[in-house]
């Protein structure tokens, strides 16, 4: 299989800093609105950064008004940079280390008889990412079970089936695909000794109601932060370049994520301290058998000209004739004593047109969650826990 190591630009340490800070900030504005819209009441996992890089790919070789919208969505404003500071945010996200791994890679699947030279350029140097050439006029479901086949082993197995059947045909030109894989172990592990049976309790449609699952306990010092509306916590794993991140609402979560945004998540990390604390938290593993149809979504969210029959992929598509078809996503994650694997795949389709105290953090009943690299404050994962007897 082929995934390519990631090609930078070179940068000086100072430089390097900014651009990881400033590039995580861009994809926690696109976060938290992709959270509001697919946000319901059942388990919830995806990958912000997925998304972003696979939509990077795609803004690379767009132009005028289809540009326009980009830099509005995934907020910057020279295409030169977006590509160096994305090059420089896949260099530090990934880790193999002992007790952490973090893998990312790129792929593009060209049925064009004709690549933007420039843009082949860009993408294979900022982004690693491996073009193939493909037909998908007489084999686009051979393509699509490539496809897949690829995600699978970029994944480590744990993403399957991205693209659904009928979603590539004869007319798809190009399809272009991001893959992430995360599993570390915790810093401070949680003595499976101690993990037990309590009351976890449901909300939305099964308010009043509850569950008994297997809930972890650990007594240590934790950067916290609280306020009247919730509680939140980081927990690192191994290396401290990566931490979970958990938003606890005192009160009802539906309330809650009426006002959640990137400014309360933001708050929280700024105001933090290091507190001892006793934190209680379900296992949970949420593996959706369903793909997230993007394309009305990111309609709501401002890329409509990609869409249109009035698209401008040409540094692209020399010959104009490319049109953003959909984008799908799937992602998965699985909490334990140990630690977390979570792993996401983002296919982008295009075709031709046609207080100071003893703090308890009791973690029974639903809430929001990430997994961060907090040095860029990047969200590789993003979701919440409603109901951790169930996978789906």
């Amino acid at each position: 299989m082929d995934i390519r190591p990631i090609q930078i630009f070179t940068q000086n340490k100072k430089n390097v800093q900014q651009t990881q800070q400033f590039q995580g900030q861009q994809t926690l504005k696109l976060a938290f609105s992709l959270y509001q819209k697919l946000a319901q009441s059942q388990n919830l996992v995806f990958s912000p950064a997925s998304i972003y890089l696979a939509l990077a790919m795609v803004a690379l070789g767009s132009k005028e008004k289809t540009l326009e919208e980009f830099k509005n969505l995934l907020n910057f404003n020279d295409i030169n940079l977006l590509a160096k500071t994305t090059a420089d945010l896949l260099k530090i996200l990934q880790k193999d280390e002992k007790g952490l791994k973090t893998q990312i890679a790129n792929k593009m699947y060209s049925g064009l008889p004709e690549l933007g030279a420039e843009y082949q350029l860009i993408v294979s140097q900022n982004l690693g990412q491996a073009i193939e050439k493909v037909n998908f006029e007489f084999y686009f479901e051979q393509i699509r079970t490539q496809i897949n086949e690829w995600v699978s082993f970029a994944t480590e197995k744990k993403i399957k089936d991205l693209l659904p059947p009928g979603s590539l045909s004869q007319s798809t030109a190009m399809v272009l695909v991001n893959a992430i894989y995360f599993k570390g172990d915790w810093l401070k592990q949680f003595d499976k000794k101690k993990t037990q049976k309590l009351d976890f309790f449901l909300e939305y449609e099964n308010a009043g109601s509850k569950i008994q699952t297997d809930i972890m306990a650990i007594e240590e010092y934790f950067d916290y932060y609280e306020d009247a509306g919730f509680q939140y916590i980081q927990i690192p794993y191994k290396g401290r370049q990566y931490s979970m991140e958990i938003l606890l609402p005192r009160t009802s979560i539906q309330q809650f994520e009426l006002q959640l945004s990137d400014q309360i998540f933001q708050k929280s990390r700024l105001n933090k301290f290091n507190k001892k604390l006793k934190l209680y938290l379900p296992k949970f593993k949420i593996q959706p058998e369903y793909v997230f149809d993007l394309e009305s979504i990111l309609k709501e969210l401002g890329i409509v000209n990609a869409f249109s029959f009035n698209a401008d992929f040409s540094f692209m598509d020399p010959s104009k004739k490319l049109i953003l078809s959909n984008v799908y996503h799937k992602s998965m994650i699985e909490v334990n004593e140990d630690g977390a694997e979570a792993a996401a795949a983002t296919a982008s389709v295009m075709i031709l047109q046609c207080k100071q105290k003893d703090i308890q953090v009791m973690c029974n009943k639903p809430f929001i969650y990430t997994i961060t690299h907090m040095p860029s404050q990047t969200i590789l994962f993003l979701g919440k826990v409603t109901d951790p007897s169930k996978i789906s």
